[in-house]
């Protein structure tokens, strides 16, 4: 009970890096150069991860896009979570954000009273952490824009999809 969602960095940057290695475009300009890295080899947050192993009451790496892997969460602790959409941080369209799961950012939950810890764990390792949201007793994965409901398409990637 209690627990706020966290996400680590900014989410959709490797969707770009992707759209710019498919344009075979020359003279990249320094963002696109910075997604193009993002998606070719994205940073893995593992002294993030290992750090978190006492404070965090779950984590997963978004590798099938925030709502996909919020959503594997949720279902495992029978659980459902409310985001707040303006917290995400996000580059290109936001429903790539939520859906392209190539980022490997982390997704994480933390009880309330760990937040300040959170914070001063992000300073120090000089990753941008963001809250997101929190997580609720009622199932399924409901979004806010302040406190205004918005209904989203919710997919994410499917290995199987054809």
């Amino acid at each position: 009970e209690d627990d706020l969602i966290f996400i680590s960095g900014t989410l959709g940057e490797a969707r770009l890096g992707l759209k710019v290695l498919s344009s075979k475009k020359k003279n990249l300009s320094k963002e696109e150069k910075k997604y193009l890295k993002k998606f070719l080899k994205p940073k893995v947050h593992t002294s993030l991860g290992k750090n978190l192993q006492n404070i965090a009451t779950s984590c997963i790496d978004i590798s099938d896009g925030l709502l996909g892997d919020l959503g594997h969460i949720c279902n495992q602790s029978n659980k459902g979570a409310e985001i707040n959409i303006a917290s995400i941080p996000h580059a290109g369209p936001f429903q790539d954000a939520l859906t392209w799961g190539d980022d490997y950012e982390l997704c994480f939950t933390a009880p309330m009273n760990r937040e300040k810890e959170i914070n001063n764990l992000a300073k120090s390792l000089k990753i941008k952490i963001n809250k997101i949201g929190k997580i609720t007793n009622t199932r399924g994965i409901k979004f806010y824009n302040g406190e205004k409901r918005v209904h989203l398409k919710q997919t994410s990637y499917n290995h199987f999809k054809k």
